[in-house]
């Protein structure tokens, strides 16, 4: 299965291999919110990426609420968009607006109804003034607003999942009898929002049998592997406070001491259990998808049954996607698709993978933990180009009538222009049933597209309170074969662009080069020795033009240095470089001798489309 990756609020999924599975405690037949009264708060986004970021780990939550060991006997979501929610239809409960007074309010309407409490709240947290607050639509949410929902509530054993910056400053003021409090946060107020709710869904999608205590045990485990596979210094302390104790939950994996039960962290985070097999499928996962008859596809050796592709442009994370892709394998040379190997560019650029699934010719299921994914590095050719890191793994059980789920998000902390430019293929080297494209944009984003190789269509266009989503909807897509002398040009694609017009991508282009063609002594020294002699303009250009040309071509298109070439000094010393590094130096070498030349960007063996303006080029 070929992976196509935009390049990484991202850096918030890869975890340590088996460190949610490895420091297990008894649990009970139920979990924490098995018949629980279970409040879920989510708080004002702010911007397009939070609010699809909220959006997604609410959809995850209330996915992983719905199962037998976990599912609540009521559930109330307070969100900022409540219209957008949608309750799996095994979850009883509603959606109302997150505001204060419906924080409020909900705490004394659960107070009728009897069983235990789990809140769970996320979002962004900070100050105003000296005071600690929540972010919620219209008065923000305090200390005192928590303290006053956990007394309304009435005295039953009551579990709180903060996980925002100022947690800590919360969860304090809430603990007391009967009630546990998991924070993300102990008491230093981080500046960065936590990483840590996703690794919290994980556990429970994997785990919903969990206890609380043995819940705040694998994500503070997680969380400390998390950051030390990233290499970043660690901006959060999820804390359990628990029967008048505070305890720490991250601490250095490799402090853990080995034991009877199990190996060490530092062991469990290098050596990953087998994977689950059997099972049953995840009802929306898998919902309404059916395999297919080989005969109505003759030649080709697999099919895309669905894939679903959403892209959020925006600034923090700059670009992100996720794709949700299911591939059915109808011969023997299809096995090959199970096979996954993804090439990104760190650290600006990071993958993640949420669901690698294998469902066999029998129904039965079987799941990669995607945890268990490798991550190695492959080396740069020279100094100046980074090394590429790579995330690679096969789906086992591949073999024809199965089908594989490649669940995967790509996101861009930063991206290298500063508007986005995304081509994106709508078709594939195999035939696909169904498609869906969605691009979210914040309200004030003008976005620009044009259809390739494919008639264009209309998209359907919804409003929400911070950005607008474009949908696309395509239906038995056709294969595009993949070979290597094909004409350009026959891959349908959707060009994608926030450059306002092609006069500011002009000037950004101009202010990019601007320092990389300055004449230094080295070249103006370089430039004379070569036109010695020479007494017309054309003779010049012929010697300079044949001395550059005799570098060695060298290219490896990541980051900034995609469209901006390196020094024309830099080049000169090196004597390699790409199409635009030794235009670059060869126009250079020119103005040194006063002749006038510029950089020119070519679409080679494409188009650049007017409706589209950006960096749609791809020579120099």
């Amino acid at each position: 299965m070929a992976i196509h990756t935009t390049g990484d609020r991202f850096a918030r999924l890869v975890l340590a291999a088996a460190a949610l599975a490895t420091f297990a405690r008894p649990v009970t037949a139920g979990g924490l919110t098995s018949r629980a009264n279970v409040v879920v708060l989510t708080g004002l986004p702010g911007d397009v990426e939070s609010e699809r970021a909220y959006e997604g780990d609410l959809r995850r939550l209330l996915t992983a609420l719905d199962r037998a060991q976990a599912r609540p006997q009521r559930v109330l979501v307070l969100a900022d968009a409540p219209e957008r929610v949608s309750l799996p239809a095994g979850l009883a409960g509603e959606a109302k607006a997150g505001s204060r007074d419906g924080f409020l309010r909900a705490a004394h309407d659960l107070a009728a109804t009897p069983g235990p409490l789990v809140v769970i709240a996320w979002g962004h947290g900070g100050l105003m003034g000296t005071k600690p607050v929540f972010h919620v639509r219209g008065p923000r949410l305090t200390v005192d607003d928590f303290t006053a929902f956990a007394q309304a509530a009435g005295d039953r054993p009551a579990h709180f999942v903060l996980y925002f910056r100022g947690s800590g400053s919360f969860a304090q003021a809430l603990a007391g009898p009967r009630r546990e409090i998991l924070s993300s946060e102990n008491e230093v107020a981080f500046k960065s929002d936590p990483i840590g709710l996703p690794l919290l869904l994980r556990v429970l999608q994997g785990e919903p049998e969990l206890s609380f205590d043995a819940l705040a045990d694998r994500v503070g485990r997680a969380t400390a592997i998390w950051y030390e596979e990233q290499h970043l210094a660690r901006t959060e302390e999820p804390t359990l406070r628990s029967a008048g104790r505070v305890r720490l939950l991250a601490a250095r994996p490799e402090a853990e001491p080995a034991d009877s039960e199990g190996p060490s962290a530092e062991n469990a985070r290098r050596a990953p259990p087998p994977p689950p097999s059997g099972g049953s499928l995840p009802a929306e996962a898998w919902k309404d998808l059916r395999p297919v008859d080989p005969a109505r596809f003759p030649g080709s050796a697999a099919v895309v049954l669905r894939r679903q592709t959403s892209y959020t442009l925006g600034d923090s994370p700059a670009l992100s996607q996720e794709v949700d892709e299911f591939v059915q394998i109808l011969t023997e040379e299809g096995e090959s698709r199970a096979d996954i190997d993804v090439a990104y560019s760190p650290p600006e650029e990071r993958v993640s993978f949420l669901d690698c699934e294998i469902r066999r010719p029998d129904g039965s299921l079987e799941r990669l933990d995607p945890d268990a994914i490798r991550e190695g590095a492959t080396s740069g050719p020279l100094p100046e180009y980074p090394a590429q890191a790579r995330r690679a793994f096969s789906l086992p059980g591949a073999a024809p009538g199965a089908i594989l789920r490649v669940h995967y998000r790509s996101e861009w902390k930063h991206f290298p222009l500063p508007h986005i430019f995304q081509s994106v293929p709508l078709a594939a080297d195999i035939p696909i049933l169904e498609a869906q494209l969605e691009v979210h944009v914040a309200t004030a984003t003008v976005l620009h597209t044009a259809f390739r190789a494919t008639a264009p269509q209309t998209p359907a266009i919804s409003e929400s309170p911070h950005g607008r989503t474009y949908l696309w909807r395509f239906r038995d897509l056709p294969a595009v074969p993949n070979e290597a002398m094909a004409p350009p040009g026959l891959t349908p694609e959707l060009l994608l662009s926030t450059f306002p017009d092609w006069a500011s991508f002009a000037g950004w282009y101009r202010r990019l080069i601007q320092l990389a063609d300055q004449v230094t002594p080295e070249i103006e020294t370089q430039a004379q020795s070569l036109v010695r002699g020479k007494t017309s303009d054309l003779d010049k250009v012929k010697a300079l033009y044949e001395y550059v040309t005799r570098f060695r071509y060298v290219a490896v298109p990541l980051g900034v240095n995609s469209h901006r070439p390196h020094a024309a000094s830099r080049v000169l010393g090196n004597r390699y470089g790409d199409c635009k590094d030794k235009a670059n130096l060869f126009n250079t070498l020119l103005r040194s001798q006063g002749i006038s030349a510029d950089l020119v960007l070519v679409p080679r063996f494409s188009e650049a489309e007017e409706a589209t303006p950006g960096l749609g080029f791809n020579h120099a």
